[in-house]
């Protein structure tokens, strides 16, 4: 309506179409200029905040570390990982093998999620008022070409709706729950919305939302070890109970089975987004959860 409407004016312009122009461009500026200040009151603004790290006091990992004992802290920390991880899988199941991939009760995690954000403060002193719970996330089927994109998870800042993929297997999605509902707490920057979702999830009185904490912190752990040691990353992976496999697999079979022009397309529009708002790292930034992961881990040696 703007357009034509434009266009019209621009037409009756005549010789004035100089000015006619002017207004138009004055007008355009109005309608891309009043969504991004209102972007940066309801959300933007949270990416401007201290690092968490130093707003809960984690000391994370130097980059000069010695690169041989941060190896076979890796190799440790991974192989631990994936301990919790099939331990927290026979602890919902009963077994280490449910012989089809997992299936979690949303509106019963979804409770427990918020019961393990309002847990944080406490434990690791946020000052974000953790304990109010924020409404369910919602699934993206209003949108179905969204899958096609490779995307898990969206948040509405402008109406602080999170919602996720329901297509991709229960195993991740539980993670991706917990993720989307830390930007309804405005942590904002995604290497840190993974870190608190993990808390979160791993500080819930729910058996599944604990597996999927597992299952994030192991996964990432074996892909920073992949990339320094394949072979022994493989060695570790095949660690896995076999129902925790099978639930890996799931994931990987999902997304290899997305479009790859289109995966492509939506990270690089993510990329964009992230780097617009001053996150250097980009997409890359999730991988980044795992230096916090890291850090926790050295202040709770209970969990090796």
């Amino acid at each position: 309506s703007w357009i034509a409407f434009s266009a019209r004016h621009l037409w009756r312009s005549g010789s004035e179409w100089r000015r006619g122009l002017l207004r138009i461009g004055a007008d355009l500026t109005l309608l891309t200029s009043a969504p991004l200040l209102a972007f940066q009151l309801t959300f933007g603004l949270a990416y401007a905040r201290a690092d968490l790290s130093e707003r809960i006091g984690l000391e994370t990992p130097n980059p000069r570390e010695d690169p041989e004992a941060a190896y076979e802290e890796l190799v440790a920390l991974s192989e631990v990982f994936v301990d919790r991880t099939n331990q927290a899988y026979i602890a919902v199941h009963g077994t280490d093998d449910l012989g089809t991939p997992s299936v979690m009760d949303r509106p019963a995690f979804e409770v427990a999620i918020d019961r393990g954000y309002a847990a944080l403060p406490d434990r690791y002193g946020f000052a974000e008022p953790l304990g109010r719970a924020r409404p369910p996330t919602r699934t993206m089927a209003w949108f179905s070409p969204v899958p096609a994109f490779g995307v898990a998870g969206f948040y509405a800042p402008f109406t602080g709706e999170a919602m996720t993929n329901a297509a991709i297997p229960d195993a991740y999605e539980g993670f991706v729950i917990a993720h989307e509902k830390a930007h309804q707490h405005l942590i904002a920057p995604e290497d840190e919305a993974d870190f608190v979702g993990f808390l979160a999830a791993l500080h819930s009185d729910d058996g599944y939302a604990r597996y999927c904490a597992w299952v994030e912190a192991s996964t990432k752990a074996l892909l920073h070890l992949a990339r320094a040691d394949r072979k022994e990353a493989k060695r570790i992976i095949d660690g896995f109970a076999p129902g925790v496999d099978r639930d890996l697999r799931a994931v990987d079979t999902y997304f290899a089975g997305t479009p790859a022009m289109t995966r492509s397309l939506g990270a690089a529009i993510n990329d964009a987004y992230l780097k617009a708002n001053d996150q250097k790292h980009g997409i890359k930034s999730y991988r980044r959860s795992f230096r916090l992961i890291l850090a926790w881990s050295r202040e709770h040696p209970d969990v090796r």
